[in-house]
């Protein structure tokens, strides 16, 4: 049986109504029979809602007696935390003696992984809230640099032969048509498609895609349906700028290729190719990642780089170059590029660059990419 200890009179060491969060704490006696006791921890505010989130530590204060506790939250009211408070030192109960305890608490739900850190530490699904309020799930990657990303989106190509068809929602799904010249247009959109759980055998694209704003952008190459619990270690590449990337183009994709549009016959090759950015690696290199590519294309392009909107010899755009970015005067993009436009009428009537993984697979085998490269998926966070 567990008794109950009630403390109101918390000091307040931080408090912010436009972050939502709060630190207080208060140091009280406290004993127990067993090795468990129960406190209630009043927060000292006029709060208008229940708190999101909260944490707290309890720490003894006599250095005389020798007590490690850990605590759980067993509840969080609108006036005070129900906290469990346990010794771990041993398994009995204590005297009275003096314990400081320190609580955080969160009142906005968060809006993307960054909002977790230092709440949330592990690689997985979270819930967070799109920009009308409404919950829906994302995969965070809480562990990388410091965690924080927010999966956003995966490119995948469901028929390698399948040239701008059903599944193509990166390029498009009505054919290399004169009359659908532009590609279906996702990568400016708001469309949303697919679902968290099933982001490495299809194509998603979620709310965080164009309402987020981050400071860099990540890419992760995962084998073609890889279970969601396995994404992150079952990935071969992964790779991520760090110089706030994404903040100087808008804070996320949709801005980008909002200033940098996918169309066809419109732009010039090589002058008109989108931005580019150094990235560092945190799975593989620069150097196994160019080998993914023909032989041919190993030297149009600079491994150690992500780059966006280039633009190819018949004059049609790509979307992302994977960690790479194209040479100087070389414009066969659509070797090591995924994504884009949906009309490509060059010499021959050249369809097979339309798809999600344009021309990664080609006629021509020193133009090809890796069976591994053209059987990934590539997944997209911010932070």
């Amino acid at each position: 049986m567990l008794c109950t200890v009630v403390f109101f009179a918390c000091i307040t060491f931080v408090s912010s109504e436009i972050t939502g969060l709060h630190i207080g704490g208060f140091e009280g006696m406290v004993a127990s029979t067993t090795n468990k006791t129960r406190v209630e921890v009043g927060y000292n505010l006029c709060l208008n809602s229940v708190p999101y989130h909260a944490i707290a530590t309890a720490i003894n204060k006599w250095a005389d007696q020798y007590l490690e506790f850990s605590t759980t939250i067993l509840e969080i009211k609108q006036d005070r935390l129900v906290i469990e408070v346990t010794r771990v030192d041993q398994n009995s109960g204590w005297d009275a003696t003096l314990i400081h305890f320190k609580w955080t608490i969160y009142m906005n739900p968060p809006d993307s992984c960054n909002d977790l850190r230092g709440i949330e530490h592990k690689d997985k699904v979270y819930m967070i809230t799109d920009s009308d309020g409404l919950e829906y799930p994302v995969y965070c990657d809480m562990t990388t640099d410091g965690g924080g990303w927010t999966l956003v989106a995966s490119i995948h190509e469901n028929d390698i032969n399948g040239k701008c068809t059903a599944g193509d929602r990166w390029s498009s799904e009505h054919g290399n048509s004169a009359e659908h010249p532009h590609g279906d247009g996702n990568w400016e959109n708001n469309n949303t498609f697919g679902d968290v759980a099933h982001a490495a055998s299809d194509d998603y694209k979620n709310d965080a895609y164009f309402q987020l704003n981050g400071s860099d952008v990540m890419i992760w190459h995962v084998p073609n349906n890889t279970l969601l619990q396995r994404y992150k270690s079952s990935s071969y590449f992964r790779y991520r700028t760090s110089n706030g990337f994404l903040s100087k183009q808008g804070g996320n994709l949709q801005t980008l290729f909002q200033r940098f549009p996918l169309r066809d016959n419109k732009y010039q090759r090589g002058a008109d190719n989108g931005p580019s950015s150094s990235v560092v690696f945190d799975k593989g290199s620069k150097n196994t990642l160019a080998k993914e590519f023909g032989t041919s294309m190993q030297g149009e392009v600079e491994p150690g780089y992500i780059q966006f909107r280039t633009i190819n010899y018949e004059h049609s755009a790509f979307a992302l170059c994977l960690g790479v970015r194209i040479k100087p005067n070389k414009y066969n993009t659509e070797h090591a590029c995924v994504g884009g436009t949906s009309y490509h009428n060059g010499d021959g009537d050249l369809k097979v660059y339309c798809g999600d993984y344009s021309a990664l697979e080609f006629i021509e085998s020193r133009w090809s990419a890796t069976s591994q490269l053209k059987t990934s998926v590539f997944m997209v966070f911010y932070r």
